[in-house]
């Protein structure tokens, strides 16, 4: 009996040594993990912090950029606005030309039949420039009075024109395209008084 105790004894104290060893590897394990895990945190905040200053590299390229083309956008159309008639003022310069001309030929003391031919070419020229830009001239005399290409700036009593009709023009009137660029000034005729007609008969 007592040599059974001994061994059991001897067993428990053979025992003993293993758990010390278990426990130490157990530690030793958990510092493993604490060493992996201080290592991988500051590499994956690193990489964190430079997608991050990519990015904000990436946005201040973007704002660059886009202010150099809201500058750019800017100057062409300023440029454009600036020399947007310099294709028609050219066109006028030959016009200017033979104005020129005809008022030296009528300060020389040319004949008036000459200057009148200068002037209607000079006139057909200007006309046929509107034509080429889409600028008409609006119908005046004859056509029926219409406030919205007409103009009256007077009326006459006869009986040579229809009621409410343009007798006379003062000022062409023109369109450009569909839309009016200014109406043309004209007298409308009303018909006669009654006064005025009786004047008449009295005078014949």
């Amino acid at each position: 009996m007592e040599q059974e105790n001994m061994t059991q004894e001897m067993s428990s104290e053979q025992a003993q040594p293993e758990d010390g060893d278990g426990n130490t590897a157990a530690t030793a394990d958990i510092v493993t993990d604490d060493i992996v895990d201080n290592v991988e945190q500051p590499s994956a905040q690193t990489a964190l912090e430079t997608e991050l200053q990519e990015t904000r590299d990436k946005h201040l390229r973007l704002a660059a950029e886009f202010e150099n083309f809201k500058k750019r956008t800017t100057r062409e159309r300023s440029e454009s606005i600036k020399f947007s008639n310099e294709r028609i003022l050219n066109d006028f310069l030959s016009i200017v030309d033979n104005l020129d001309r005809a008022l030296q030929h009528a300060k020389e003391g040319s004949e008036g039949e000459s200057l009148v031919q200068g002037v209607e070419l000079v006139h057909k020229q200007c006309t046929d420039l509107l034509a080429r830009f889409n600028v008409t001239a609006v119908d005046a005399v004859g056509a029926q009075f219409d406030p919205v290409v007409h103009q009256a700036v007077s009326q006459v009593e006869t009986d040579e024109h229809p009621e409410n009709t343009v007798a006379d023009e003062f000022q062409r009137g023109y369109r450009l395209h569909d839309r009016l660029l200014r109406p043309a000034l004209v007298t409308v005729a009303v018909p006669k008084s009654t006064q005025a007609v009786e004047n008449e008969n009295t005078e014949s």
